[in-house]
């Protein structure tokens, strides 16, 4: 798996890396690759919502087994879609996940997501952003560009 995944980074065309990532995603998942197929699958999603292959980002993401980190790629699919409610949705649930699993990234970027997502809700909203103040960095929150008034 890391022989293909190290394939799969040095291809300058991501295109040609494909191959490469599902190869990784076929393995048996094991203690010794689990890292490697989550990074694949990672790069793989991104990769189909960043060139609007919208239906391939379905078909990978669904997967009956959804873990905060992939319930964040299903909202980032969901909002590259202009499906604002249906992420919103999914990316509350991701949210929750992420808490629960001691997932601190992938609930800061849930947060983030919908901070962003919560404009027209100012409670809401107010609620992520003290989140994000008590969990992130404040250069974390700087590169977000959030302001921190910690």
């Amino acid at each position: 798996a890391v022989v293909h995944y190290r394939f799969a980074e040095l291809s300058v065309d991501v295109n040609k890396a494909i191959p490469y990532y599902n190869e990784i995603l076929a393995l048996p998942r094991s203690q010794q690759n689990y890292w490697v197929q989550d990074q694949a699958f990672e790069k793989l999603a991104e990769h189909y919502i960043k060139e609007e292959r919208f239906s391939d980002a379905h078909t990978l993401l669904a997967e009956p087994k959804n873990n905060a980190k992939k319930l964040l790629l299903k909202g980032k699919l969901f909002l590259a879609e202009n499906k604002t409610d249906a992420a919103r949705k999914i990316l509350e649930i991701a949210f929750e996940q992420a808490k629960l699993s001691f997932d601190n990234q992938s609930a800061l970027k849930s947060a983030l997501r919908l901070y962003r997502l919560s404009v027209d809700q100012p409670k809401k909203q107010a609620e992520y952003m003290a989140y994000l103040e008590k969990n992130a960095k404040p250069e974390w929150l700087a590169l977000q560009r959030i302001a921190s008034n910690q």
